[in-house]
């Protein structure tokens, strides 16, 4: 299973993933596609996002830690992969499990 923990703490987003959606290849390059976009994102986007922490990397599969602030565009692009991953919880729930902190306040 993928255990993914997002928080928004006074403007500092962070996305941390750990573990596989094992038994899923698909779901497994799904959570991977939206987490290397969103820092894809943050490494064109150095205007709008200082990044604190970008780790996403084949020696460690699995595991992802993205940690940038800068605002309002920083903290939409974190939220729609967040919305993302909890789409795939939504399907998925044996697959993945989505942990968010203060992203959605109303919820």
């Amino acid at each position: 299973m993928t255990q993914v923990t997002a928080r928004l703490i006074d403007g500092r987003c962070v996305l941390r993933l750990e573990g596989h959606a094992e038994g899923s290849s698909a779901v497994c390059n799904m959570i991977s596609g939206l987490v290397c976009t969103l820092a894809g994102w943050m490494a064109n986007h150095p205007e709008e996002c200082r990044v604190l922490r970008c780790e996403v990397s084949a020696d460690r599969p699995g595991y992802a830690l993205l940690e940038a602030e800068g605002g309002r565009d920083t903290e939409q692009a974190f939220a729609f992969v967040l919305l993302g991953l909890m789409q795939l919880e939504r399907q998925h729930p044996k697959l993945i499990r989505v942990e968010e902190i203060n992203f959605f306040p109303e919820k």
